[in-house]
């Protein structure tokens, strides 16, 4: 390597690092009590008591499982939970570096230089709706790009070489993960693994060995789990979760993503270009297809986010403007563009999955899409892709994503002018700097909830921010955490009403918090006032906690 090609290494180094410190510094900032909260009290919940008795249900767990190891092993060390929250978060920065980091290691392979760094960088900074937490959307997409990214460094190795070996194991290992984390990925393993049998280029790395190693990885990964969790649990967990949340058909979908794109004019505009820059990008001079790449992505800054963020919006017009690399599945590609579009393909592939299965559609295309966008981005090499003028719209577009990723607070309103933040010294979330109103929430449970429970008591958290149970010592008795929205089917709402129909599941405090933004469903009605006494209104800066108690026999 020549010393201009060490130098700049280097200089991918120090900007990789800096990154990482700044999403490690955004990480301890910022505490989101609702859908966080939610992916935490899994791990909370077992680490109460055990994963055979818990009461909670949902597919989601399954991500959970991932990192319950690393969760069982800190509380271990460290005696309690106390700052379980951070660590989760840390857990979350690196598993992204993982994935950038074997991006990095593809794009070089596959000839890129300087360009790989930074393309690793557009990785690195793409937060899934900017919540850092090991959800299954950030595992799901992690292990996703870094299946891919391993699969072609195996296809890009010589065949003779061990490595390659290495690298097949790698990919098995991360699709496993991806699929346990977000099961609708097992859709583009299975397109991948077709097309690695029928293919007869000869690119693809030892097919039947690939296939063979990947299902025994899946088989194992998904055996574990239903060790873990029980063939039954896992059957009921897939039952109520399509109970309580009714995605809809296709057309409920189209629609919404239909009136997303009339209602975002400019967003619709800079989709169809970005279209036609995929369409036509291989009769382009690559000078000018990177031109138009920074041109359509500077223009998101003229928008407000179509797709719920800027870094989802960014995702998304880069993943259709590389429907060119399509063109490198014919049989007269040579290896780099055959690689570069089964990467591509699959990534897509993915998308679509992952917005047939979300309920919000179209919002979870950037899930499955980040390996297609991150590819379209940088492109394959050419003498113009060395040149300093290839890296524009990859800077372009990661200032666009981190715009998102270091500046969106999931959780959190923002507020004007900007409010000093709280360091949290003690419990669940310590470690993090939060808004006053969520240190004084928290507060108030630790004065007037905490001492009405203990470890031997269940609780209920009904409404809108269930993480006031990850302040509590109490285990919970819910079938899940995550509030029941407003409309609600009512086979969901009547088999969760049936659940508390046993006294046994019956909790001894019920939480239930209001405030303007959510009005809660409870489940336990028509017969809560039957089952349960007031304790206490507690007022919030935000809105307020009613706390009940479980009435006695004869009472």
């Amino acid at each position: 390597m020549s010393i201009e090609g060490r130098k700049l290494d280097l200089v991918g180094i120090v900007l990789f690092a800096l990154l990482i410190f700044l999403i490690g510094v955004r990480i301890t900032r910022g505490i989101d009590l609702s859908d966080e909260a939610y992916y935490a009290i899994f791990l909370d919940d077992w680490l109460k008591g055990s994963i055979r008795t818990s009461t909670l249900l949902t597919l989601h767990q399954t991500a959970a499982l991932i990192v319950y190891p690393a969760t069982l092993l800190y509380s271990a060390l460290k005696g309690s939970s106390d700052g379980l929250f951070l660590f989760l978060r840390v857990l979350f920065l690196a598993g992204a570096v993982a994935s950038a980091a074997a991006w990095i290691l593809f794009l070089r392979q596959l000839g890129h230089r300087f360009l790989a760094w930074i393309g690793g960088l557009f990785v690195l900074a793409f937060i899934p709706f900017g919540l850092p937490a090991p959800s299954y959307n950030t595992i799901g997409q992690q292990a996703l790009t870094l299946a891919l990214a391993t699969f072609a460094c195996a296809a890009l190795t010589d065949r003779d070489s061990s490595a390659r070996l290495w690298w097949i194991l790698a990919s098995a290992c991360a699709w496993a993960l991806a699929t346990v984390a977000y099961p609708s990925l097992v859709v583009p393993l299975g397109i991948i693994c077709v097309i690695g049998l029928i293919d007869r280029s000869g690119i693809f790395p030892q097919p039947y060995l690939y296939v063979s190693i990947t299902g025994i990885a899946v088989c194992v990964a998904w055996a574990i789990v239903v060790f873990s969790l029980s063939f039954t649990r896992l059957y009921e967990s897939i039952v109520y979760l399509s109970a309580i949340n009714d995605p809809g058909g296709l057309t409920r979908k189209w629609m919404f993503t239909l009136n997303l794109l009339r209602a975002n004019a400019l967003f619709s505009a800079l989709c169809v270009a970005a279209i036609i820059v995929g369409l036509v990008r291989e009769r382009l001079d690559p000078l000018v297809t990177q031109v138009a790449l920074a041109v359509i992505i500077a223009g998101l800054f003229l928008a407000k986010p179509a797709f719920y963020a800027r870094s989802h919006d960014v995702v998304t017009l880069l993943a259709l403007a590389g429907l060119g690399f399509l063109t490198g599945l014919r049989d007269n590609a040579g290896l780099a563009e055959r690689v570069s579009a089964v990467v591509y393909g699959t990534s897509l592939a993915a998308a679509l999955i992952t917005c047939l299965t979300a309920t919000n559609a179209v919002f979870n295309f950037s899930i499955g899409a980040i390996p297609a966008a991150a590819i379209a981005l940088v492109g394959r090499p050419s003498p113009e892709s060395r040149s300093w003028f290839s890296v524009l719209p990859v800077c372009v577009a990661t200032v666009a994503v981190l715009s998102t990723s270091l500046y969106f607070y999931y959780g959190e309103a923002p507020t004007k002018p900007k409010r000093m933040r709280i360091h949290l010294d003690h419990g669940f979330f310590a470690g993090l700097s939060v808004q006053p109103h969520d240190a004084t929430l928290l507060n108030l449970v630790q004065a007037h909830i905490v001492p009405m429970s203990d470890r031997d008591k269940t609780a209920a958290v009904i409404g809108r921010l269930p993480g006031i149970a990850l302040a509590m010592p109490s285990r919970l008795s819910m079938l899940s955490s995550f509030p029941l929205m407003p409309d609600v089917p009512q086979k969901g709402l009547a088999m969760t009403h049936d659940f508390y129909t046993n006294p046994d599941n019956r909790p001894d405090l019920v939480l239930i918090y209001k405030d303007p933004f959510f009005e809660p469903v409870n489940p336990m009605q028509p017969h809560f006032e039957e089952w349960y006494a007031p304790v206490a209104d507690i007022e919030t800066p935000l809105g307020h906690l009613a706390v009940y108690r479980r009435r006695s026999m004869g009472e």
